[in-house]
């Protein structure tokens, strides 16, 4: 009888322990949902201002061709902090004149383009372009840079073609494998592909 009174205590125990463990889950698989979600909404917000950005760049006049007379008329100490800020502004504009060039004709789309394609394309010094590429893109390198352009084209797409496979929205993208796909996606979008189409949904 003694036994029989443990038994059923050990088993009201791991009903109960079972039971919260399954509440716990429950409420994590919800909060990664609505994680997933926000994650989403921020990253169609970005891809919204990115393209705005390239269309004001596209009705805008390189800085180099808007010198301007004023600019002779500043105080010496602001004039250390106008030219900072008109490098800025000058690198800045070239690095996204090229990203903007990358997109338009999907350059990044071919598997084998790399550093060599984008230095002939753009005409950047080939020791400047790691530096931009940290400085602008956060990108370790080109292969990182154009794996980041990949990923936001396979979000376009995703939306675009809600019929296609994980794999073929991959391809499509310009990766040659699948795990270089998950790893590139979930690098830049915090999330994998198929957790994205779920919180999409």
């Amino acid at each position: 009888m003694q036994r029989h009174s443990i038994l059923l205590g050990a088993s009201a125990l791991t009903s109960v322990l079972l039971l919260a463990l399954l509440v716990i889950i429950r409420l994590n698989l919800r909060q990664s949902k609505q994680r997933n979600k926000l994650l989403t909404n921020q990253l169609d917000e970005l891809q919204t201002q990115r393209d705005e950005l390239y269309k004001i760049l596209a009705r805008t006049p390189s800085t180099t061709e808007k010198s301007s007379a004023k600019d002779k008329d500043i105080a010496p100490d602001a004039e250390a902090t106008t030219a900072i800020a008109k490098e800025w502004s000058t690198e800045y504009t070239y690095f996204l004149r090229m990203e903007q060039q990358l997109t338009e004709n999907q350059l990044f789309l071919q598997p084998d383009f790399g550093r060599d394609d984008l230095l002939s394309i753009t005409h950047i010094n080939k020791n400047d372009l790691p530096r931009l590429l940290r400085k602008y893109a956060h990108a370790e390198n080109v292969s990182d840079y154009l794996n980041r352009l990949r990923v936001r084209h396979a979000l376009k797409l995703m939306k675009e073609k809600p019929h296609f496979s994980i794999m073929a929205i991959g391809e499509e993208a310009g990766f040659r494998s699948r795990a270089t796909f998950y790893r590139a996606f979930l690098k830049e979008c915090g999330m994998t592909p198929t957790q994205y189409i779920q919180a999409y949904q």
